[in-house]
């Protein structure tokens, strides 16, 4: 089966975001003539839906929130029939974001979120991690992406890995930290590493 999320007005006259369930077998509606809502009312407006399936039924849907003058990355699981599941999540801290984009992470119960967050210098990707299945919704989020892909919370994870230089559990990663320890980075991403091998060269 599909499903299709989008945003239009709502019976109070702002904009939501709305998911409805498609048979791929004839594209016929699983629920005619109902479209459920998504987000809640906390905000005045929504933009920039993003959906992914994760899971064996059930999809992550995330939106842009505005809210006076601050924008929110919001997330939200729904079931096959596009019921919601659980209460939005809120996943960024920055003022102003924009354009989420959200994919599932293989075939296990998780899904990473991808946002832009400006207004500062510079702009920044940050993102976020969900496992819907654990408690709190298993949630990583502000995690800094660079225009090269690379995770600057490695730093981060490399202090506070450093007292035993390894981490027996991590989000996300329970069925695989529950019989092995994960290798704490050192602390330094490799293009640090770099710039510091060009500093002594010169």
């Amino acid at each position: 089966d599909a499903m299709v999320a989008y945003y239009g007005g709502g019976v109070d006259g702002v904009d939501h975001v709305f998911a409805r369930g498609l048979s791929v077998a004839d594209w016929s509606f699983r629920k005619p003539n109902v479209a459920d809502q998504v987000s809640d009312d906390m905000g005045s407006s929504r933009q920039d839906p993003s959906i992914a399936r994760y899971g064996d039924d059930s999809f992550a849907i995330v939106w842009t929130e505005v809210r006076g003058a601050t924008r929110r990355v919001m997330s939200r699981e729904i079931n096959g029939l596009g019921v919601p599941m659980e209460a939005p999540r809120e996943l960024s801290t920055d003022a102003m974001v924009q354009r989420p984009a959200v994919a599932s992470l293989g075939s296990s119960s998780s899904y990473v979120v991808a946002w832009r967050a400006f207004g500062t210098t510079p702009n920044t990707i940050k993102a976020a991690f969900v496992n819907p299945a654990e408690a709190g919704g298993g949630v990583t989020t502000d995690i800094e992406v660079d225009s090269a892909g690379v995770i600057s919370a490695i730093g981060l994870l490399g202090r506070l890995g450093a007292k035993r230089g390894r981490f027996a559990k991590l989000p996300l990663a329970g069925g695989w930290t529950d019989f092995r320890d994960m290798p704490a980075p050192e602390g330094r991403t490799f293009r640090q590493a770099w710039a510091e091998r060009d500093k002594r060269a010169a």
